[in-house]
């Protein structure tokens, strides 16, 4: 609990979708209190200087990486899915 404006702390949102979905950016990061935002625990750790480290099963990659990781693999099944041609109304016969 901060009290007064010498104390300090970690706010943790262990939600992902802040950072990755769009009503997260857009909605819920803007009306956070200024700070500033990190997804590695080491970053905590380093803040409060005293925290054991945490086993790398137990973290979840930062949210960049889940981002990157989905946008190669995205990319690679549109290169094996056919393209396909959107009809509009005038294409029909009828």
């Amino acid at each position: 609990m901060i009290r007064t404006s010498s104390d300090t702390g970690v706010m943790a949102v262990l939600d992902s979708r802040v950072r990755s979905a769009q009503y997260g950016r857009n909605m819920v990061l803007p009306s956070l209190p200024p700070a500033a935002l990190c997804s590695r625990i080491e970053l905590v750790q380093a803040f409060y200087g005293t925290l054991p480290p945490v086993s790398a099963k137990l973290t979840a990659p930062p949210a960049e990486v889940r981002e990157e990781k989905a946008a190669v693999k995205a990319k690679k099944a549109a290169a094996v899915m056919p393209a396909y041609t959107v009809l509009t109304a005038e294409d029909l016969p009828f």
